[in-house]
């Protein structure tokens, strides 16, 4: 039996967790820029993080140096990943096999796309929404994609907001010119809530 999940994202209410609400024993899923955090919300023992494939190498050298200082312990990395094909670089212009890239220079890294081929109708309805309307899932409702594939029934969101007192996240994007405080175009607040109702009210996403 797992333990109950704690999946975050980095949006502002990050930092008014109510803690009474919470399991006692419980795991943790973090994504992207978490570490920015100015306490540890939810602990240094981590376990998954995930990060977007056009920062990976970025992200990673930045795990690594967490990790060996001791500021954090994660115990499984994900490229957060709607298809089999990605850019690795920043730029969109190179476009590479995911599950290549990862084999030849990350092969302790699990891309979430991959993961999904274990769950036909998760990997429908990414594939789909993809196909159809160009949209990818946000970094949140992948994590929680990627849990119910892991097996996790009890599962909990904190800090995926949309927007719900302000776009951008519990940092300071101001910190580089990389960051943004809007939703990009690929994403799409109906289709991440949609996501959450099926995982909710769906017993076959969640056999």
């Amino acid at each position: 039996m797992k333990k109950p999940l704690i999946i975050a994202g980095n949006g502002p209410s990050i930092k008014d967790l109510d803690y009474s609400l919470f399991p006692k024993d419980f795991e943790v899923f973090r994504c992207n820029q978490f570490y920015f955090e100015d306490k540890y919300y939810l602990g240094r023992e981590i376990k998954g993080v995930f990060f977007n494939p056009c920062v990976l190498s970025s992200q990673m050298q930045t795990a690594q140096y967490l990790m060996d200082n001791g500021e954090y312990s994660i115990e499984r990395f994900f490229c957060s990943v709607s298809t089999d094909r990605h850019d690795f670089d920043g730029d969109y212009q190179t476009i590479l096999p995911v599950e290549g890239y990862l084999k030849a220079h990350y092969p302790f890294v699990c891309d979430t796309f991959s993961l999904f081929k274990g769950h036909e109708e998760i990997l429908r309805h990414v594939k789909y929404h993809l196909k159809t309307y160009s949209k990818e899932l946000s970094a949140g409702v992948l994590m929680l994609l990627s849990a119910v594939v892991l097996g996790y029934k009890e599962i909990y969101l904190v800090g995926i907001d949309f927007g719900a007192s302000s776009w951008g996240h519990f940092y300071d994007e101001s910190q580089s010119q990389h960051f943004s405080n809007h939703m990009a175009d690929c994403h799409n607040i109906y289709y991440d809530m949609f996501t959450i109702c099926l995982c909710q009210n769906t017993p076959s996403f969640m056999r």
